[in-house]
C-alpha cells in the first residue's frame, strides 16, 4: 500500500523496539523534533549505549519528509501503530525497492496518486525530486565557456 509522510520529519526506525524513553518526541502521534534533538543534545557525552545523539547509532535509519512516498510491506501485531515500510525516493542495498525501515502509522498518510487530495495544501511536496533526481538547490553549476558565459544555445 502506498502512503506519504503527513508530518515535517518522520524518522525511520530499524525497528519498531529501538526508540527509548528520550526519544518519546520523535515517535509521538504528532513529533516534536525540535524537542526530541534537545532532549538528545542534554546528553552530549554519551556513547552509543546513551540517550544522546551517538546512541541513536543502530536505532535509526534515516528520516523521511512531508509528502514523502512510502510503500508499506508490513506490521507486526506486538507492535501496533508501527508500520514496516520502504523508501522508494531513497536507494538503499538492504533492499532494492528502496530504503526499508519501520515508521509510526500515525505519520503517514494515504496516497491518492490521481489530485493528491492528502497532500499538503501547497503541494509543495510535488516539486521535490524523485530517485535519481537533483533539485534545483543541488545541482551543479553550470559550465561556463571560455568568455565568462554559461554553455548555452545563442539565439
Amino acid at each position: 500500500m502506498q502512503m506519504r509522510a503527513r508530518v515535517p520529519v518522520a524518522t525511520l526506525w530499524v525497528a519498531p523496539d529501538r526508540p527509548r524513553p528520550v526519544d518519546g518526541p520523535a515517535v509521538a502521534d504528532v513529533p516534536d523534533v525540535p524537542a526530541w534533538l534537545a532532549a538528545l543534545d542534554a546528553h552530549p557525552d554519551d556513547g552509543d549505549d546513551g540517550d544522546g545523539r551517538l546512541g541513536l547509532h543502530g536505532r535509526v535509519h534515516t528520516q523521511v519528509l512531508a509528502g514523502e512516498p512510502v510503500t508499506v510491506v508490513g506490521d507486526d501485531a506486538a507492535y501496533p501503530g508501527w508500520v514496516e515500510v520502504v523508501c522508494p525516493w531513497q536507494p538503499s542495498s538492504l533492499d532494492e525497492r528502496g530504503y526499508p525501515g519501520w515508521l509510526r502509522e500515525a505519520h503517514l498518510i494515504g496516497d491518492d496518486t490521481g489530485g493528491h487530495d492528502d497532500a499538503p495544501e501547497d503541494e509543495s511536496w510535488a516539486a521535490r525530486p524523485g530517485p535519481g533526481q537533483v533539485s534545483a538547490a543541488h545541482a551543479p553549476p553550470p559550465k561556463w565557456n571560455g568568455a565568462g558565459m554559461p554553455n548555452a544555445t545563442r539565439a
